[in-house]
């Protein structure tokens, strides 16, 4: 039971709609957790009544935060989506029209699309 417990931060970190670990951070979690438990276990090591599972745990939680930290992508800004030309210069709206994705066409603009 006690290396069991180590897959539930990778689990927990799974759900929602934003996820708390990267892949790389979850999987080095829990090999580290598994790895503990099993030296705490096989040593007959010392916890002072508390639960191998439980401190295995604590360093799985600790490891999956630092890897994901030090290997999570920085959040693309639009700014510099817009900057390295990554960007589409017209979209099209539901009715499938395009239109400019800078703001609304002035006056003049739609006088001349139009043929007027």
């Amino acid at each position: 039971m006690s290396g069991f417990i180590q897959i539930v931060p990778g689990l927990l970190a799974a759900i929602g709609r934003r996820r708390l670990l990267t892949a790389p951070g979850a999987l080095a979690g829990l090999v580290t957790g598994e790895a503990v438990v099993t030296w705490l276990t096989l040593a007959e090591a010392e916890t002072r009544h508390v639960n191998a599972g439980l401190v295995a745990l604590a360093v799985n939680v600790l490891v999956a935060a630092a890897v994901t930290a030090l290997f999570r992508r920085p959040a693309a800004s639009p700014t510099m989506d817009y900057a390295l030309g990554t960007h589409e210069d017209r979209e099209t709206r539901k009715d499938g029209e395009s239109y400019r994705a800078s703001g609304p066409k002035t006056r003049a603009a739609m006088t001349t699309e139009e043929g007027e």
